[in-house]
């Protein structure tokens, strides 16, 4: 009997076994990258990029993407720092991510990525390249990035050009759909993410569209697909560049001002609330009576209010009429939970905030 025991003993465990090797083997496991991505083609030693090439190709950069454990879907980022050692808060992606092994580059690409990592125009600079690649998490939410390896590094030198402010445009009910007087989305470096203001009253519910052109043409717009009700409320959803493409849903109505960024890189749009901006200070007993409020210039992409000043007042910026969100500023520079600004002389004034800029203007 104790034989008989033993046996089926063995037969179970034996079982067990194979059925570990089975889902082992049907299911494998992925671990670490085996081999990480190599840059396979020459990259050029310096580029100085003027408005005459800035439609040109800096490179077709072709590469090895990383390999893992076991074959899996890999993505890969061309990404830019001007420090070799790549910090976090120093290293921007250059262009979108992609699923081939090859990334065709412009002048304005480049050049784009470099401005915006604080390189001066026409003095030529340092940067650093290397490809990132990883594996995306196919299930869950939100979607992450796994397993991240990373190239060799290559050196170019670039003299960037002074780039100009780029736009596209909103419409909607919010403006009553008219194709001549869209709202203004700002580029500062045309880098392709654009950013503007919009207050969607109540009442609104008729969506809303992007286009690149002033007056909106209907047939080149940009919209939403499936997941556009994501914005509803603050969020990102994909954009569409097709006349046929879904009205964009308003994120809120009667609640102030959204922040509107569009990446036509990522093709995404993203809202966020940013509410009533008010200027308040001595003119207002500081809060004593209704801060004034400000309206958005989408054209020279800053807020404005009228002021009236009997000398040597002080004023702020808030947010809500609270003092959560407020700057300050000196020089025409404003900075969250800045100085005073004083307003020496009586009068009434135009006061400015650009929020792209961080500049203000007293006039």
């Amino acid at each position: 009997m104790k034989k008989i025991l033993n046996i089926v003993i063995a037969t179970i465990c034996a079982a067990g076994l194979f059925t570990a090797c089975e889902t082992e083997r049907d299911n494998p496991v992925l671990n670490s990258s085996v081999a990480k991505p190599v840059i396979t083609s020459d990259v050029p030693q310096s580029v100085t990029i003027v408005l005459d090439n800035l439609e040109e190709i800096f490179t077709t950069l072709t590469f090895t993407p990383s390999v893992y454990s076991t074959d899996v879907p890999v993505m890969n980022q061309l990404q830019m720092s001007l420090s070799e050692d790549f910090p976090a808060d120093a290293t921007v992606a250059v262009g979108a991510a992609v699923s081939e092994s090859s990334i065709v580059l412009q002048n304005k690409t480049i050049n784009s990525a470099v401005t915006l990592l604080g390189a001066s125009a026409l003095t030529p600079v340092k940067a650093y390249l290397r490809i990132k690649s990883w594996v995306t998490a196919t299930t869950g939410s939100p979607v992450t990035e796994m397993l991240a390896a990373y190239s060799d590094v290559k050196q170019v030198i670039i003299t960037p050009y002074e780039a100009q402010p780029a736009y596209i445009y909103a419409i909607g009910q919010f403006q009553g759909w008219n194709t001549s007087t869209p709202a203004t989305l700002t580029s500062l470096t045309d880098n392709g993410v654009y950013i503007g203001y919009i207050d969607f009253p109540a009442g609104n519910d008729q969506g809303w569209l992007i286009s690149g052109d002033k007056p909106v043409s209907w047939s080149l717009k940009y919209g939403g697909t499936t997941d556009k009700n994501n914005i509803v409320g603050g969020g990102t959803a994909t954009l569409v560049f097709s006349g046929s493409s879904d009205n964009l849903p308003e994120p809120g109505v009667g609640v102030g001002y959204w922040k509107i960024t569009a990446d036509l890189n990522a093709m995404t749009v993203t809202t966020a609330l940013f509410g009533k901006l008010g200027v308040v200070g001595t003119i207002n007993g500081w809060g004593g009576s209704p801060d004034v409020p400000m309206t958005y210039n989408s054209e020279q992409h800053r807020f404005e209010a009228t002021i009236t000043c009997a000398g040597n007042d002080e004023i702020k910026f808030r947010l809500n009429s609270d003092w959560g969100s407020n700057w300050g500023g000196t020089d025409g520079v404003a900075s969250a939970g800045g100085a005073n600004i004083v307003v020496a002389n009586a009068g009434s004034y135009l006061v400015t905030l650009d929020m792209l800029t961080m500049k203000y203007t007293v006039q």
